[in-house]
C-alpha cells in the first residue's frame, strides 16, 4: 500500500495505450484497469485534489457490500424450502435479513479499511466488484438464459485479471 507514488509516478508520463501495451519499468506489475482510472483521476482533478479519487474508492467498496448482499440472497433463495428461511426476523423476511447482514459485514469489515481509503490500492476492490458482478451476471443468465447476460459475465471476468493477479480466478 505504500507505493502510491510509484504508481502515480508511472502514469503520469505515459498515454493510456502505453499503460495496456507495456508493464516496462514497473517490475512485476500488469495492471492497466487500475493505472488507467489513476491517468483518468490525476488528469481530471486539479492538482493535489483527491476528492474524485477517494469518493471512487468508497462508492467501489460500497457497490461490492451491496453486490455481497445481493449475491447472498440470491444464494439463499436457491436453497431448498425449509431450513427456516421462510420466517421473518423483526418483520423482514430471513433471506432479506441475512442479505442486509452479508452486505454490512462486508461494509464494516475492519480489515478492509486500508484498500478503500489508500487510492493507490483501487485494484483491490474493484477487482472484487468485478468478480461479483460476473458471478451474479452468470446467476442471472443461467435463470434468464439471456445472452446479454452472459456477455456481462464474459466482460467482467475478462476485466479482472487485467486489474489484479487475483483477478485471473475469474477465468
Amino acid at each position: 500500500f505504500w507505493d502510491d507514488v510509484v504508481h502515480f509516478m508511472y502514469v503520469l508520463p505515459r498515454s493510456v495505450v502505453d499503460l495496456w501495451t507495456s508493464a516496462e519499468d514497473l517490475g512485476s506489475y500488469y495492471r492497466p484497469v487500475p493505472f488507467t482510472l489513476y491517468k483518468l483521476l490525476i488528469t481530471l482533478q486539479p492538482p493535489g485534489s483527491t476528492l474524485a479519487s477517494h469518493a471512487l474508492a468508497l462508492f467501489v467498496h460500497v457497490g461490492n457490500a451491496i453486490l455481497t448482499g445481493v449475491l447472498a440472497r440470491r444464494l439463499l433463495l436457491a436453497r431448498p424450502k425449509g431450513g427456516g428461511w421462510g420466517r421473518p426476523v423483526l418483520g423482514i423476511p430471513a433471506h432479506d435479513a441475512a442479505a442486509l447482514v452479508a452486505a454490512l459485514i462486508f461494509a464494516c469489515y475492519p480489515f478492509a479499511a486500508l484498500p478503500v481509503a489508500h487510492v493507490a490500492a483501487i485494484m483491490h476492490p474493484l477487482v472484487t466488484l468485478l468478480m461479483l458482478g460476473a458471478v451474479l451476471a452468470t446467476l442471472r443468465y443461467t435463470h434468464t438464459r439471456r445472452p446479454g447476460w452472459l456477455l456481462l459475465a464474459a466482460g467482467l471476468a475478462a476485466l479482472a485479471p487485467y486489474t489484479h493477479e487475483s483477478g485471473t480466478m475469474a477465468g
